[in-house]
């Protein structure tokens, strides 16, 4: 062996003990450790008393829309969750953070590299203070490179935490954007079951109207009734028949966003929508404890995945601000003939280590970490905004339970006062007691008590979708072990 090898394979044993009693003794790392924030420590989101059709619970479910009993709507909430774009870029940026997160971790092991060069060269004897002829010749090199940075201060330990933190980040906002959509799907479809209801009862009201104006018109004819009361008549009629093209609008305009959810044009998508007796109410509704909420709540997740990961960006820049450390060896062959390249007498190594130690850098280092201090400042303050809306966002649903119930009901029992009218003056009528224009009155009346009825049966469908959504949606398995 000659003298040169063992030399090398010296060096490289001391470097190779050197980064391991460096690793060891070196376990911290500069910076804030992020601890999870405490849960808050209240009972309830409002003081006004809790809607009496709620319950405690302990989890969500998934499937949470599964709750309002319609294969329908679950088909329906399937089939836009899969075509969403939405959700398929979060999934995409997801993907794009974990294989970040991939490449960073990559720091914590040494880097090989293996090279080879063939170059036809002239160097001038001027640059070495020499004149004469320049040479030209040939030059071949084989080499291989074994670089290693010591950690010495947690520098890439908080990058890799950071980049941790923001595949946190990514998975709490793909669920947020799931929530989100399904959220909107479900509204949509019920808005279009509603109005394409209202629809139905819209045209039945016309109809009987128009009915009613024939029977007055041709009593006005006989000089039963003044002129003054077709016109009434007529005013009512004229009046329901402009309120028809309005829920037609909005009927289409809710398919539109559902095809929009799915990625589609509205000409393009194609699914059977459920039909207003279809819906059922979830009852009872849920209801979990704030301290649940802010562990479930995906947008509240992100909010703290990105207030970690300004705090681990805050332990890298206060890293930088330290002296680094690099150890390398790299050996191999350079000659002027391809043929003689790998020979001994042709043989190159170097090894070491190597260290940076800033001085001076017109205050950047330090400014850098400042900005780092004030992003961690803002990112702690956005989460207790985050929450504190949450917060906000339920009470606000459970006041809307509370109070689209009352009219709710209201509204329930005066369809089926009208409904009760109808049917005895349907009696009466066939023996001829009660004329057949105020028969036709009653259908109008009950068909817009249903009218009225089906809005307030929508809101509170509406309202329960909006309470499944502030408490977070399905809870996953994921999210419960968050860290």
């Amino acid at each position: 062996m000659s003298p040169a090898k063992p030399t090398l394979v010296r060096h490289t044993r001391l470097i190779g003990v050197l980064a391991a009693c460096l690793w060891l003794c070196c376990g911290c790392a500069v910076g804030p450790d992020f601890v999870r924030p405490a849960p808050p420590a209240l009972e309830r989101y409002d003081s006004a008393p809790i809607p009496t059709q709620l319950s405690q619970a302990e989890r969500l479910k998934q499937d949470w829309w599964t709750h309002f009993q319609s294969p329908a709507l679950d088909r329906l909430v399937a089939t836009v969750l899969s075509a969403s774009p939405n959700v398929e870029a979060a999934e995409a940026t997801l993907r794009q953070s974990e294989a970040e997160r991939r490449a960073g971790a990559g720091v914590f092991y040494p880097s090989v590299t293996l090279g080879y060069s063939a170059q036809r060269e002239r160097l001038s004897p001027a640059r070495l203070g020499l004149s004469g002829a320049s040479p030209v010749f040939n030059l071949y090199t084989l080499g291989a490179t074994l670089a290693y940075s010591l950690d010495l201060f947690g520098g890439n330990r908080r990058a890799v935490e950071a980049l941790s933190a923001n595949v946190d980040l990514a998975r709490y906002r793909l669920d947020a954007a799931r929530l989100a959509l399904a959220g909107n799907a479900i509204n949509a479809a019920i808005a279009y079951a509603a109005y394409t209801e209202q629809i139905a009862a819209t045209r039945h009201i016309i109809d009987a109207q128009r009915r009613q104006l024939a029977l007055i018109e041709a009593q006005v004819d006989a000089g039963v009734l003044p002129a003054s009361a077709a016109l009434a008549q007529r005013s009512q009629l004229d009046a329901t028949e402009a309120s028809l093209p309005s829920l037609e609008v909005r009927a289409a305009a809710s398919r539109h966003l559902l095809a929009a959810l799915a990625g589609q044009a509205p000409s393009q998508w194609s699914a059977t929508l459920p039909d207003w007796a279809d819906w059922r109410l979830p009852s009872p509704l849920p209801l979990t404890l704030p301290s649940s909420l802010v562990r479930q709540r995906p947008d509240i997740l992100a909010a703290e995945a990105q207030w970690h990961a300004a705090s681990a960006n805050l332990g890298v820049a206060t890293a930088n601000l330290f002296p680094s450390i690099s150890l390398s060896a790299s050996g191999g062959w350079t000659s002027n003939h391809a043929s003689g390249l790998i020979s001994g007498h042709n043989r190159d190594w170097s090894v070491g280590p190597d260290l940076n130690l800033p001085l001076f850098s017109g205050g950047a280092d330090i400014a850098h970490r400042d900005s780092a201090r004030a992003a961690l400042d803002a990112a702690r303050a956005n989460y207790r905004q985050t929450v504190a809306t949450a917060f906000s966002q339920v009470a606000d649903v459970l006041s809307s339970i509370q109070h689209d119930t009352t009219a709710a009901t209201a509204r329930l029992d005066a369809l089926q006062v009208n409904e009760r009218a109808v049917s005895l003056l349907q009696a009466t009528r066939a023996s001829g007691v009660t004329a057949e224009v105020d028969y036709l009155g009653s259908e109008v009346q009950r068909d817009n008590a249903r009218i009225a009825a089906i809005d307030a049966q929508a809101q509170q469908l509406q309202d329960a979708v909006a309470l499944y959504v502030a408490l977070g949606g399905g809870w996953s398995a994921a999210r419960e072990g968050a860290p």
